[in-house]
């Protein structure tokens, strides 16, 4: 996985080997061309780093509260077309900074997918290579 650190970040962003084991989805690198912005104010929010059914993880761009629940709109562009955004409620489950990278990623556990934006995800994450 992109996110896989090696060197003195491993403390700081690495993957919690016992926590990744305890995922029941698959995550995917994702693609440059989904975009996370805040539904309430259409800001956006940073970088997707990575993706699966259960959530995702932030490369924030902005602050945000550690612990919040926030209404995003992932907005999605492919081959110069834009493309319906996939509406997901999700929560903030962890938060560290990349010193070396001057970074904070997020990661994010839906707790609300409507079954559109369920089939719209799938529809990512097939298209991605395992």
């Amino acid at each position: 996985m992109a996110n896989d650190t090696t060197g003195s970040d491993d403390a700081t962003i690495g993957i919690d080997r016992a926590f990744e084991d305890r995922r029941s989805h698959k995550r995917y690198d994702a693609p440059s061309y989904l975009r996370p912005v805040l539904a309430e104010d259409d800001r956006f929010i940073g970088e997707i780093v990575d993706i699966s059914l259960g959530g995702l993880q932030l490369k924030l761009g902005w602050p945000l509260q550690r612990g919040g629940t926030y209404a995003l709109r992932i907005e999605r562009c492919e081959k110069g077309q834009d493309l319906e955004p996939i509406l997901v409620i999700a929560h903030n489950v962890w938060m560290r900074t990349a010193q070396s990278e001057a970074a904070t990623y997020a990661g994010f556990a839906f707790i609300a997918l409507s079954s559109t934006a369920q089939a719209q995800i799938n529809a990512v994450l097939a298209g991605l290579p395992s």
